[in-house]
């Protein structure tokens, strides 16, 4: 899998999600056989954090352009980018919280505000 900048498990323990070394991929790990499961390019951005949607079927990518991007994680199929959010604060976004219902979503930025939106 090689050198990481930061990795996030799922909340059932099945799954761990890696941001790779030059920031711009995430692999999804199968903790039951160990294996790379899935390989997520996001192209032309850095990624700066990753979080798994509280039942573990969609992951989101915050990215320093200001982006959130939304995947889909389908049994056996490859991730899908199913939303996004552009412009989410005037500055770098910096934190981000998902509700339990997966209806909300909370960020925080440098812009000093704290944005929910409804997802």
């Amino acid at each position: 899998c090689g050198p990481t900048s930061g990795a996030v498990l799922s909340h059932n323990c099945l799954l761990l999600a890696t941001i790779g070394s030059h920031s711009n991929q995430v692999s999804i790990i199968d903790l039951t056989t160990f294996h790379t499961r899935f390989v997520i390019p996001c192209r032309g951005t850095i990624i700066q954090s990753i979080y798994f949607s509280y039942e573990d079927r969609d992951l989101l990518v915050l990215t320093t352009d200001q982006r959130l991007l939304y995947y889909g994680l389908f049994e056996d199929k490859e991730p899908q980018l199913t939303k996004e959010i552009a412009n989410l604060h005037a500055e770098e976004a910096e934190t981000l919280d998902i509700h339990p219902c997966n209806d909300y979503i909370a960020t925080g930025g440098g812009d000093r505000m704290i944005k929910i939106w409804n997802f």
